[in-house]
């Protein structure tokens, strides 16, 4: 089990920079919290469950937490996803730079994993992998099988629609040779989930997505793009986070499959055939200059899209103190039609996004730079107001700033309530929320068991 606490230099230098907090650059002694002390007793019998995973290179891990009524959790167990996570790569508090990682089945039978399988930080030609659990009675997991090769390099986003699968599989180097059933470039690839969790690819379902290049084609390099900084590389495996695709998932009807490129500040949207092949996608761009900046997004109830920012409007990159989030109506054929554009909030790196499971009228969004997390409220034709009152900060520890990369929801129908669940990656935390009726958050207390600082990525929740 991974429970270190661990620094970068260079990546919190940038996270800093972006925050204004230089002086967290300083070591940290080393330090290992005991996860059964981390937990607190659960109020009540268990309602649903919470799972984080570690992400951990060579040995990647899901952390269970039981839910209570009222939202509190307590530790549950461990359990090894049987593949390889990534681990630090180039930024240790977002480390696969996707939403998605980590995706329970909508009637909560199967949980699903991303193993990157991660050997290098140099052209890793080693491909990713998924691992499928069972979920049993308190949210208990029990791995359905051996992980299935997702078909390309560093898979960071699955998507799960009734019996039909979608990896995002976001690495692909050129010095990576294509084989049968494996593909080195950045694309999403079809299975079929059968009743005790199996998966089986569907022929013919891989679909390329254009990641985007630097300044030129012939940047495609170690230090190609924004001056030589590495975050910006792009043609690597492991990818550079602010320039890969982000996410893939299907639109609550399931008949198309969106995925968000920050590199090209793209949504492609693809038609969904009888089979589960993807037809040809229908490419929506951000205005003005190609800069990373679509990240992660989530549906409300009527279906509009709600995209995260972490650049906004800004034409330097990175910026802090420049996100948002915008939203769209999809139209037939794919076309989205935007409802609200890049609705500033003042933070910094707004990566991750989630709705109000209960009343589908509030998203919040993850603000990985400024540890904080952003609410809107979403109007019925889906455009969005943002309310600066209702930000939740969220704790350091000792040294360290929580760094949220994730969030997830649940909905208790006999309470009538919902909660809202922040992976905080620079804490090694789970922080919990109750959502109240106008949007605020009101917290419910943290639990650790978590990597800190090392990696740790993917949240779900029930």
């Amino acid at each position: 089990m991974f429970l270190t606490r661990k620094t970068t230099a260079f990546c919190v230098m940038t996270l800093c920079a972006l925050a204004g907090c230089a002086s967290q650059t300083a070591p940290i002694d080393d330090a290992t919290p005991d996860l059964e002390q981390a937990s607190q007793p659960i109020a009540g019998a268990a309602k649903g469950a919470v799972y984080a995973m570690t992400n951990a290179s060579g040995a990647n891990e899901i952390v269970v937490y039981q839910r209570a009524a009222d939202g509190t959790l307590s530790f549950l167990q461990v359990v090894p996803t049987g593949g390889g996570g990534s681990g630090i790569q180039l930024d240790p508090v977002d480390s696969l730079g996707s939403q998605g990682s980590l995706v329970l089945s909508a009637d909560h039978r199967h949980l699903f994993a991303v193993n990157t399988e991660t050997v290098s930080t140099d052209h890793d030609c080693h491909q990713g992998s998924i691992s499928v659990f069972n979920v049993g009675p308190g949210g208990a997991l029990t791995l359905a099988g051996p992980p299935v090769p997702s078909g390309g390099l560093y898979p960071d986003s699955v998507a799960v629609h009734g019996d039909t699968l979608y990896v995002l599989n976001s690495g692909g180097p050129d010095v990576c040779v294509a084989s049968p059933g494996f593909e080195p470039y950045p694309h999403v690839a079809g299975f079929r989930l059968g009743a005790s969790g199996s998966l089986t690819p569907i022929a013919g379902s891989a679909r390329l997505v254009n990641p985007g290049v630097g300044p030129a084609p012939d940047t495609c390099a170690p230090g190609g793009f924004a001056g030589g900084s590495p975050q910006f590389d792009c043609g690597l495996n492991p990818p550079a986070f602010p320039r890969s695709p982000g996410q893939v998932a299907f639109t609550p009807d399931g008949d198309q499959v969106i995925v968000s490129v920050k590199g090209t500040n793209a949504l492609h949207v693809f038609p969904v055939a009888e089979n589960g092949t993807l037809g040809a996608p229908t490419v929506t761009r951000a205005p003005g200059a190609e800069k990373p900046t679509y990240f992660g997004f989530g549906f409300d109830g009527h279906g509009h899209v709600i995209v995260s920012e972490p650049f906004g409007r800004s034409e330097t990159i990175p910026a802090g103190g420049a996100s948002a989030v915008s939203s769209f109506d999809i139209k037939s054929g794919g076309s989205l039609m935007p409802r609200s554009r890049s609705v500033e909030n003042g933070e910094t790196a707004t990566c991750w996004i989630a709705i109000d499971p209960r009343s589908q009228s509030f998203a919040y969004a993850a603000n990985n730079g400024t540890n904080s997390i952003s609410v809107y409220a979403i109007h019925p034709s889906g455009a969005l107001t943002y309310l600066p009152a209702a930000t939740a900060p969220l704790p350091a520890h000792e040294d360290e700033l929580a760094h949220p990369n994730e969030l997830a929801t649940a909905i208790d129908e006999d309470d009538d309530a919902s909660f809202l669940y922040s992976m905080n990656s620079g804490t090694g935390m789970v922080s919990a929320f109750r959502i109240e009726q106008d949007g605020s958050l009101s917290p419910l207390g943290e639990i650790g068991g978590l990597p800190v600082d090392d990696g740790a990525q993917g949240l779900a929740a029930y």
